[in-house]
């Protein structure tokens, strides 16, 4: 009996997923673990506010798209990147190529010293750790920032942010 199946090249997307798969998991193989890496708990601001010793990785703003769950706990730095909008009084958003928003948090030192937030449409710098986000944290963001009911829903967007201890000017 001949195959009357007509789906012809249905084998493609599942061979361009298993190419992406082993292409991401031979880029992490290449990458130098952390010395050591702070296991932040939901809801733990400790780890947060701990600064780290270890430098910053410069990585391109697109790999936040791609690979934040992977950034975890590592300290980053974007050297130029929009700022597209602020949130409340310690928070603002980054625009990610593809016009993608990153929320980026100013962490305990820049918060306590009133440091202040870029203005949306200009460059900046950042250098700081990708955290997790969870409905804790965001708990606590709402009541230590004051924030609206529209700006805690905002902040929740994403499963991740940047801590941010350097925010600076940067060229465009």
């Amino acid at each position: 009996m001949a195959n009357t199946d007509r789906r012809g090249g249905s084998w493609i997307p599942v061979a361009v997923a298993v190419v992406a798969v082993a292409a991401f998991m031979g880029w992490l193989a290449t990458r130098e673990p952390p010395e050591s890496v702070a296991v932040q708990e939901p809801g733990d601001t400790a780890a947060a506010d701990t600064p780290s010793g270890a430098p910053a990785q410069v990585i391109p703003a697109d790999t936040l798209v791609q690979f934040s769950s992977a950034l975890i706990g590592q300290n980053v730095e974007i050297e130029s990147v929009p700022v597209s909008d602020v949130l409340g009084a310690n928070m603002f958003w980054i625009e990610l190529p593809g016009g993608s928003p990153y929320l980026v948090r100013m962490d305990g030192a820049n918060i306590a010293a009133g440091a202040p937030l870029p203005a949306a449409g200009s460059n900046v710098r950042v250098v700081g750790r990708v955290l997790q986000k969870d409905a804790a944290l965001i708990d606590q963001w709402a009541a230590a920032d004051s924030l609206t009911d529209d700006q805690r829903m905002l902040a929740d967007f994403g499963g991740t942010f940047i801590e941010a201890r350097v925010v600076e000017s940067a060229g465009s």
